[in-house]
């Protein structure tokens, strides 16, 4: 479904819930959109990313751990949920 056609439908979608909610002379245009706002630390979709950097980090402490420990797996991903943990 392309955007065009989306965008109809939930105009009609719109146009029911205000047929049935909302005072037909009531102007929507009042409704404003919630904004995020901007995180002042980071650029946009560069926090994700150092989340991930961290991840990876600890989950090769928690290599590092296992093997200070004698415990020998090749269960990648248990030892990435014992690095989420750390």
């Amino acid at each position: 479904m392309d955007n065009r056609q989306e965008a109809e439908r939930l105009g009609e979608q719109m146009m029911h819930v205000e047929a049935v909610m909302l005072d037909p002379g009531y102007n929507l245009n009042r409704i404003a959109v919630k904004r995020r706002q901007a995180n002042r630390w980071f650029k946009r979709g560069t926090l994700y990313r150092k989340a991930l950097d961290v991840l990876r980090t600890a989950t090769d402490i928690a290599w590092a751990v296992m093997a200070a420990a004698d415990v020998k797996t090749d269960d990648k991903r248990a030892v990435q949920i014992l690095g989420q943990g750390i």
